[in-house]
């Protein structure tokens, strides 16, 4: 187990390729290649674009058109979704714009900021990502799945991709890995961390008797639910605390048992000021 810890571990940490239409040699007529005979290998590519055809699989300008991404009358009209290079080879292989197939046409395409795809492939998954969601009576936050409010908390503010590969890597050794596992490093935005610095999902809340239910706030005759924020003061920023505890951080204050506040900072002679504000004045937690 522990080298496939090494391979996840050095995958996390290695730049993706850019996807276009330059595919790399093996995948080109050496795919499935039978070991000391020539040219027995399939092309990955050409693979790619007969199942498309063979699934009736509808043409790249066709869905550009279902994305809302503006009809293409000829190979001009795509000059903004592509480079030119791509454009005129497409010229040499297909008689009409409306020939081109989906899986070449989205690979040509000019990727969106901070995304691996163009629009219309990034439409195409979102689109499906939608309805498998929401065909999904069981998906964890439909009322189906029957998870409560609280277990649905724990889950969104603990659960992520780096929280799975921690719990399935080797035990023996505290891997670093970055709290967003499918970003590079960082050290600014996304440092390695040990996983045991991760926030752990509490098991205990499904539990047939679980050891500890977080207790929700009553302040001013009303109740909110653990990790709501609770209006006290135009110079306090109080939450919900799910387990009943008031931070120990610098700066934090208690105005009940289970609130947890921050000053914020209004200035002196902010008007309406009540007896929090004046009172961090008085102590000059902040001054304008």
């Amino acid at each position: 187990m522990e080298s496939g810890d090494y391979l996840v571990r050095g995958m996390v940490g290695t730049r993706l390729k850019p996807i276009d239409l330059k595919l790399v040699d093996i995948t080109l007529d050496r795919l499935f290649e039978k070991l000391g005979v020539p040219h027995s290998g399939e092309d990955l590519f050409a693979r790619n674009v007969a199942r498309g055809r063979d699934h009736g699989i509808a043409s790249y300008t066709t869905y550009r058109q279902f994305c809302g991404l503006g009809q293409a009358a000829n190979f001009d009209d795509l000059r903004n979704a592509m480079p030119d290079e791509a454009i005129e080879s497409f010229r040499q292989v297909y008689a009409s714009v409306h020939d081109i197939d989906l899986y070449v046409g989205g690979l040509a395409e000019k990727v969106l900021p901070g995304a691996l795809v163009g629009p219309t492939l990034a439409c195409i998954i979102a689109f499906q990502f939608l309805n498998s969601k929401r065909g999904d009576r069981f998906w964890y936050e439909n009322k189906e799945a029957g998870f409560s409010y609280v277990q649905l908390h724990a889950i969104r503010s603990t659960a992520s991709f780096a929280n799975i590969m921690c719990e399935n890597m080797a035990e023996n050794f505290d891997h670093s890995i970055p709290p967003q596992a499918l970003r590079l490093p960082c050290n600014r935005k996304n440092p390695l961390i040990p996983c045991s610095r991760l926030h752990k999902l509490d098991l205990n809340l499904w539990a047939e008797k679980p050891t500890f239910l977080p207790k929700p706030c009553t302040y001013m005759s009303t109740v909110y639910r653990p990790g709501a924020p609770v209006s006290v003061s135009p110079c306090l920023a109080c939450v919900c605390h799910a387990d009943g505890k008031v931070g120990g951080e610098r700066g934090a204050w208690r105005v009940s048992n289970l609130l947890q506040c921050k000053p914020v900072h209004r200035g002196c002679e902010y008007p309406g000021l009540d007896e929090y504000c004046k009172l961090f004045c008085d102590e000059g937690v902040y001054r304008n």
